[in-house]
């Protein structure tokens, strides 16, 4: 029996010559040309490269071919958008793992929410969109602000906050109505929990709140996770509230999840989405710090140790919380080199000085970094003076008109 790997990150993020050491079965990596060369030809017992294997249909051509000579026994990715093209591998060439149905559960977002309403737990209300007359209709029934989000997207791309029939006209202008969700507004907290299932059961948990949200970031200049400890009054309720809902939706066995729920200010907890991979941006890096949990190895771990476990180190005394500070549209005439507090534990700076940016999502970031702090109120004064430090040592040549 062999392992499937379809993987487009290099290896410093995904270290499978360490991870995989010790594994017995071959390796088989599925990967783009702009990062082959970053993983040992000799951790895999062959390499399937392509330009961009993810318009490119060849590779389950590749894959079942493969099969014939090694039965491939494990396939693991870890792209959002692979979920669906791997459940459509493993149940054609009868390889254990997710499936069409539950992989399209935490894709299509209609189709999450009516699993969670239908366990009993709310959503916004929310409508698939397949023409114009959908989205009069929600108006005309919801009224404004509302959310349109593309029916399988991520990461807040292509989401647009609509406040009236003027901004829907305008949008109908540049979008076809066809396969987005349409969803009302929920004025609150916005949180999000991450883990790891292993078996079907919930073996561990995190739990974050949003500094700002993906949405509002470019706004108020940038966005943040900021680590839930577990002596919080939240914790314990935002863990059975993530039980419930990994309960409601057909979740995977065994996967790593990132799930996202407001809090309204009746104090009711709504879900926003669920997605059964490891969350992006800076989080992973955080929970290393405050568990000693890689939720990237765990991901791949999970899926080829006999007898997997965790020892998770769990740190109430020390708050972590990144944040993520945008590029602006213009030119970067002045860049931060280098934020000198021991408070901040890890920095990246992406912006280039003589460099011009148009920004298009909040994750094209200028600045981003993690910083520890005793309690949550020194937490945000440290944010606060990281920010101030970074506008102060920086420059812009703003353009209006990109």
């Amino acid at each position: 029996m062999s392992i499937a790997i379809i993987c487009r990150y290099p290896h410093d993020k995904i270290n499978l010559s360490e991870w995989l050491n010790n594994v017995k079965e071959p390796v088989f990596l599925f990967t783009n040309n702009n990062v082959a060369d970053t993983y040992p030809d000799s951790l895999f017992r062959g390499k399937f490269v392509y330009d961009k294997y993810f318009s490119d249909y060849s590779l389950e051509y590749d894959i079942a071919n493969l099969n014939k000579e090694y039965p491939i026994n494990t396939l693991i990715t870890y792209e959002e958008t692979d979920i669906i093209r791997a459940s459509i591998i493993r149940e054609n060439l009868k390889i254990k793992g997710q499936g069409l149905k539950s992989a399209q559960a935490f894709r299509d977002k209609a189709l999450m929410k009516d699993y969670v309403q239908k366990s009993g737990y709310k959503t916004p209300k929310f409508k698939r969109v397949d023409s114009t007359f959908d989205l009069m209709t929600f108006a005309d029934e919801n009224g404004f602000p509302l959310f349109i989000k593309p029916i399988d997207g991520m990461a807040a791309l292509n989401t647009n906050k609509i406040n009236s029939y003027g901004d829907l006209k305008k949008w109908l202008k540049e979008n076809k109505p066809n396969n987005f969700i349409i969803e009302t507004y929920i004025e609150g907290d916005v949180f999000h929990t991450d883990g790891i299932i292993s078996d079907g059961e919930l073996l561990f948990f995190t739990a974050f709140e949003y500094f700002n949200t993906t949405f509002s970031a470019s706004d108020k200049d940038g966005m943040g996770d900021i680590l839930i400890n577990k002596t919080s009054q939240d914790y314990d309720e935002f863990l059975r509230y993530t039980k419930n809902i990994l309960n409601a939706l057909p979740t995977p066995s065994n996967c790593t999840f990132h799930l996202e729920f407001f809090r309204n200010n009746k104090g009711e907890l709504i879900l926003c989405e669920a997605a059964c991979r490891t969350s992006g941006a800076l989080v992973p890096q955080i929970v290393e710090r405050a568990c000693g949990i890689s939720l990237h190895r765990e991901s791949t771990m999970i899926h080829v140790e006999k007898d997997y476990y965790i020892n998770p180190s769990i740190n109430n005394k020390t708050l972590y919380g990144a944040f993520y500070k945008p590029l602006k549209n213009g030119l970067l005439e002045k860049s931060v080199k280098e934020i000198p507090f021991e408070y901040v534990v890890e920095q990246y700076i992406h912006g280039k000085e003589g460099e011009s940016y148009n920004p298009s999502a909040y994750f094209h970031t200028y600045v981003e970094y993690i910083i520890e702090a005793p309690d949550r109120d020194t937490l945000l004064k440290r944010f606060n003076e990281v920010d101030c430090f970074i506008d102060n040592n920086t420059d812009w040549k703003i353009e209006n008109n990109r």
